[in-house]
């Protein structure tokens, strides 16, 4: 192959030899295979083997390599043989191109132009098709700020009484879950159950689609997710997280929690923002902070923020409140994004729960519930570094917990 040519990208020669044989590399690796056979269903992790519904391939994965983790957003094939076997991503992409048998295979730009633009534009008539469906729902719901439920849901995740639901939180009474059987090929109908329906938006503040929280009524009147087993996989509970299919990109967009005048003005001139990982999390930092709040749904979508666009709306400072994640993912990831700010010229700062690393992590919910509103208020003042961070989670690698 021409690695001599000046335009030369090992990654784009990857795109051109493995479009359309993304299914030869998912049959080398059991977890990728699984998915592969169980397409459209959820699957385990691909990398860890955790959980089992956290995977599932996107539909064209065979030309476009990609899939969605649950807890990560958009994660490639590329993404997950680099991390199975230890390896960057270029080294990475070199194996995959000589695995589908393009080694000798010459580079061409132009190919890699026309596979990218079939394989990733959403064309007109599927993007209508999600737009009607998403707009089907929102017609069906009301402000989450007047749903008993909504309110008792989250009293119950952290003990407190949110004084401000935002506009973009709505509730649905009855909203219809579908699981995917894969055996025959359609749909099967899982009940109708309250949701929290969140507003997934871009930095416009457009419509990009909605993210579903299907809830239940316990028998003591709390209210949690949705726990319910699986119609189509025995021993199997679905999950309560959903995101209706998005009618364009939603990699840079966010949920945004705001109160009813807006985003918070600096008294510096400009804007202050928050940002962070989950809904149920950028509910406890509105609601102890007033600080505006954009939640990412992950921590692959916070670290990919669409900061050049915030920097022109004049956003001056931001405080990204990270999880404490047991494989550090959502430390990184936090951090990245307050790189990029700080790159433009934007004060920000990073700030982690105190609570120890446990199980698979803590959130600035957990810290919530366990200190309460003010402490949110003061650990605003205690940024962290990324060495901070790092040596924090070596020690707990350290002390057995499972990195």
């Amino acid at each position: 192959m021409n690695t001599n040519d000046p335009n030369y990208n090992v990654f784009d020669h990857m795109v051109q030899v493995c479009s359309g044989k993304w299914d030869v590399v998912a049959s080398r690796y059991n977890l990728l295979a699984d998915a592969a056979a169980r397409y459209p269903r959820q699957t385990p992790c691909p990398i860890s083997g955790e959980g089992k519904t956290k995977f599932r391939f996107q539909r064209g994965w065979e030309d476009s390599g990609l899939g969605y983790h649950n807890d990560r957003g958009a994660l490639s094939i590329l993404q997950v043989v680099s991390e199975i076997e230890g390896i960057n991503k270029g080294e990475a992409a070199k194996r995959l191109i000589a695995m589908c048998g393009g080694s000798n295979v010459d580079f061409n730009p132009k190919q890699v132009k026309a596979i990218r633009n079939r394989t990733f534009k959403l064309d007109e008539k599927e993007a209508k098709k999600r737009c009607n469906s998403i707009q089907k729902v929102l017609k069906e719901c009301t402000p989450a700020s007047e749903s008993d439920i909504v309110k008792m849901y989250f009293k119950t995740r952290t003990g407190l009484d949110y004084n401000v639901i935002p506009d973009s939180l709505l509730f649905h009474p009855e909203l219809a879950y579908y699981e995917y059987d894969n055996q025959k090929k359609k749909p099967v109908f899982a009940g109708k159950h309250p949701a929290l329906v969140c507003k997934f938006v871009d930095v416009d503040g457009q419509g990009i689609t909605l993210h579903r929280i299907f809830l239940q009524v316990n028998a003591d009147g709390s209210v949690s997710k949705l726990k319910q087993e699986s119609k189509v996989e025995k021993g199997v509970f679905i999950d309560p997280k959903k995101v209706m299919s998005p009618a364009r990109d939603m990699s840079r967009g966010n949920i945004r929690l705001f109160d009813k005048d807006g985003i918070t003005e600096a008294p510096m001139g400009g804007f202050v923002g928050s940002f962070t990982e989950g809904v149920e999390t950028g509910m406890a930092v509105l609601n102890a902070t007033g600080i505006s709040t954009m939640a990412c749904y992950s921590d692959t979508i916070l670290a990919n923020q669409d900061v050049d666009r915030m920097v022109e709306k004049n956003l001056k400072f931001v405080v990204i409140w990270g999880d404490k994640d047991a494989g550090f993912a959502g430390q990184d990831k936090a951090f990245k994004l307050a790189r990029k700010f700080r790159r433009k010229g934007v004060e920000a700062q990073v700030v982690l729960p105190s609570l120890p690393i446990t199980g698979k992590g803590v959130d600035w919910e957990d810290e919530l519930k366990a200190f309460g509103p003010d402490h949110l208020l003061d650990m605003m003042t205690r940024s962290v570094t990324y060495d901070e961070a790092k040596a924090e989670h070596e020690k707990f690698v350290e002390a057995g917990g499972v990195s």
